[in-house]
């Protein structure tokens, strides 16, 4: 369980509803599909962490199923399930895989359809239908969703009748014109802009913004490591096949599809839609890929089995050699990109709690039962059941992200839609004079001393806007120490009047 991703997650899932909305209410920059799946489970199986982690694991199962299925059209069994048991192993990003499941279901739908006769039609639209909704998982899967579907349609409509194209793009297109209208409508053009528009493409990407350096110059001084006189390390070998073997596999297919375009065959459109995927994930993950682009490997290893499968007839051996060659490189992620990780958690397993988890193995320096448990005790004495709440940093004018975990783990509602706290948002005096706004009527707040960070030159001085209204406005009723020198206090608001 990770306090901040995994607490978005959860604080998503718990809280969305009919008062409570994605973007409207709770700033996300995931889809709308985690907020209102994980409301699902958390009220038809109360909010405790095991039903979460079960849901999730589905989701994450038909991607698998979904890998197997797609390669074992183009290469042998084997090669199928040795690509699933991977892309099982290193998994993807959770708001990935809900758009990939869907994406690459779709594209299952449209290749199988080659095998039916007039039945095709309907298959096709139901696999531009999962394609037209991905944005369930990613909200920017919108945009390829719609070239996806317009992309298939204009290659097979001459395979389809004109009853058949209208409804593949009714089926295909509908799903985004009404995220569209929910957006506009019941969202609002200035928030959902603000969320969906201005801030990712202004100031996530950035650098700066994001606390790491661009991945290029290092992939690359690792691919020419063989022309310094020495073989690749591990760590070189996966940081530049991450990094520029999914955009080669992609357009690879691209080009492949795009020479068989006059067969207007189901099957090549399948192709098109893969290469294009495969590109779309390729740079919508680049800013954080590092060392491991997980969301990759789905769509990369679907490419393998392409081209694999375009070789076969004529180089049965390129083919094998191929697909060995992507198996190598996604033993060499598993082994030094996700592996080690996973055995620091595991050599101290603690025991698993109902409302933590296995928290102690993942947070080590964050987690202590004992103070978490003070912290929900505190929180209880001074805020009625539903009563919304604040998390914040004990300095708020330069930070990577806060602590949304909290709001999950004391069941309250966040009093703002900045809840989730990110670099060169929740920094910046304008976002944070809408925060003060937000808290008017909060009495509660929970603080820590997480990820802190130094503050970037681009952005200028630190705010102190909301610093300076909670010392204004509050004082500390609770500090817990917690491991790695970090702390987490409750803070009340004052009563007016009182010079405490």
């Amino acid at each position: 369980m990770n306090v901040f991703d995994g607490g978005l997650v959860l604080t998503l899932g718990r809280f969305t509803g009919l008062t409570k909305l994605p973007y409207r209410d709770l700033w996300t920059l995931y889809g709308p599909g985690p907020a209102v799946y994980g409301s699902v489970v958390s009220r038809l199986f109360g909010p405790g962490l095991l039903a979460s982690r079960i849901a999730d694991l589905m989701v994450l199962g038909l991607l698998v199923f979904a890998v197997h299925a797609l390669c074992r059209r183009y290469v042998p069994w084997w090669w199928a399930a040795t690509f699933a048991a991977g892309v099982a192993t290193l998994g993807s990003q959770y708001h990935f895989t809900h758009a990939l499941v869907l994406v690459l279901w779709g594209i299952w739908f449209i290749v199988t359809a080659e095998d039916l006769g007039t039945t095709a039609s309907r298959r096709v639209t139901l696999g531009a239908f999962l394609i037209g909704v991905s944005f369930w998982g990613r909200y920017e899967f919108a945009v390829i969703a719609a070239a996806l579907v317009l992309v298939v349609w204009w290659y097979v409509r001459p395979r389809l009748s004109s009853s058949s194209q209208r409804l593949m793009l009714v089926a295909g297109l509908g799903p985004l014109v009404l995220f569209g209208v929910y957006l506009l409508v019941v969202v609002g053009w200035d928030r959902a802009y603000f969320n969906l528009i201005d801030y990712p493409l202004r100031y996530y990407a950035k650098p700066y913004c994001r606390g790491g350096a661009s991945v290029w110059v290092p992939a690359a001084e690792a691919l020419l490591i063989p022309f310094r006189g020495r073989a690749w390390t591990p760590d070189e070998l996966t940081l530049w096949a991450g990094t520029f073997v999914p955009p080669v596999a992609g357009i690879a297919v691209l080009v492949a599809s795009v020479r068989r375009w006059s067969a207007r065959s189901f099957a090549t459109a399948a192709m098109l839609a893969m290469a294009l995927l495969t590109l779309f994930v390729w740079l919508d993950h680049r800013p954080r890929a590092g060392f491991a682009p997980h969301p990759n490997w789905p769509t990369l290893l679907i490419c393998i089995a392409m081209l694999s499968s375009l070789i076969a007839g004529k180089k049965p051996r390129a083919a094998t050699g191929l697909c060995l060659v992507a198996g190598v490189l996604m033993v060499s992620t598993i082994c030094f990109s996700w592996l080690p990780d996973r055995l620091r958690a595991w050599r101290d397993w603690p025991p698993y709690h109902p409302k933590y988890g296995f928290a102690e193995g993942e947070q080590s320096g964050l987690y202590d039962q004992a103070v978490w448990s003070e912290l929900i005790e505190v929180v209880d004495r001074h805020a009625h059941p539903g009563e919304e709440i604040f998390v914040a940093l004990t300095e708020n004018g330069s930070h990577f992200a806060n602590a949304p975990l909290f709001y999950w783990l004391v069941d309250r509602p966040p009093a703002s839609r900045f809840f989730e706290f990110d670099p060169c948002l929740t920094d910046r005096a304008i976002v944070q004079r809408r925060i003060v706004s937000d808290l008017t009527d909060t009495d509660v707040l929970i603080t820590t001393t997480f990820f802190p960070r130094p503050r970037p030159p681009a952005l200028g001085p630190p705010p102190t806007v909301l610093d300076a209204y909670l010392r204004a406005h509050f004082h500390r009723v609770y500090g817990g120490g917690l491991p790695g020198d970090q702390a987490v206090f409750v803070l009340v608001r004052q009563p007016v009047g009182d010079p405490h």
